[in-house]
């Protein structure tokens, strides 16, 4: 069943350490049943993921995208404070993104991830989330 519009949120999350992460929620998780983290291919900024999480949304699914540190609107690379390298993207900037869909999820809605081109760091990133 597709849903006609689904609401568009800009936010800044902050990884844990105070990075500032600019990130996208389609849709509402409280009226969702599922929420999905797209987590994006390397130097491709989360308005590339757009028109995808608008179409999951119109099928109930609540879509948050994020810019990892040092691209889109979480940059340029060259900032001072973008500091971390690979490592950080997936155990900071994956994480606070993940932490927060799980905030925003009902206790029984699904949470789901979505990446693309993921590489050797997602390994650090799993030993190190919180979530």
């Amino acid at each position: 069943m597709s849903k006609p519009h689904s609401p568009i949120k800009e936010l800044i999350l902050e990884a844990k350490d105070g990075f500032p992460l600019a990130a996208t929620l389609y849709g509402v998780p409280a009226e969702a049943g599922k929420i999905a983290v797209i987590a994006p291919a390397l130097g491709m900024p989360r308005k590339s993921y757009s028109r995808f999480a608008q179409h999951l949304s119109k099928f109930g699914i609540s879509v948050l995208t994020l810019d990892y540190r040092g691209f889109g609107d979480a940059g340029p690379a060259w900032r001072d404070d973008a500091k971390g390298g690979f490592t950080a993207l997936g155990s900071l900037d994956l994480d606070a993104a993940l932490a927060y869909a799980n905030e925003q999820a009902l206790h029984d809605s699904e949470l789901l991830f979505i990446g693309h081109v993921l590489v050797r760091w997602c390994s650090e990133w799993r030993r190190t989330t919180s979530w």
